[in-house]
């Protein structure tokens, strides 16, 4: 027996694991207290923060079983969520808001 377990790791099953794992890393924030720094992030163009923020939650759990999942990885890909995580990063930049106490990542 080789060193290497009789199955192969392909590049798509590392990706979807490593996204999987940043997902739920990321998901952790809106179960602390830093959820209330996420809510401070959403643009006041959008109405209820805090439910967006929670339903931001849920999709990025829901995202990171779909990208596990063989039959479900591609839409699971989750083309919209991180653009619309990363409108709110550049939305508290451009407001300074902070995230636990720091100032957050300029641009």
């Amino acid at each position: 027996m080789g060193l290497l377990p009789t199955w192969q790791v392909s590049a798509a099953w590392a990706a979807a694991w490593a996204l999987a794992v940043m997902f739920l890393f990321t998901t952790s924030a809106h179960l602390t207290k830093t959820r209330e720094d996420l809510i401070g992030m959403v643009s006041k163009a959008f109405p209820n923060p805090r439910f967006l923020v929670h339903l931001n939650g849920v999709l990025e759990v829901l995202g990171a079983v779909g990208l596990l999942v063989p039959a479900t990885r591609s839409v699971a890909g989750l083309a919209l969520l991180p653009v619309a995580m990363f409108t709110a990063n550049a939305n508290a930049s451009r407001k300074e808001v902070e995230l636990r106490g720091k100032a957050s990542t300029p641009l």
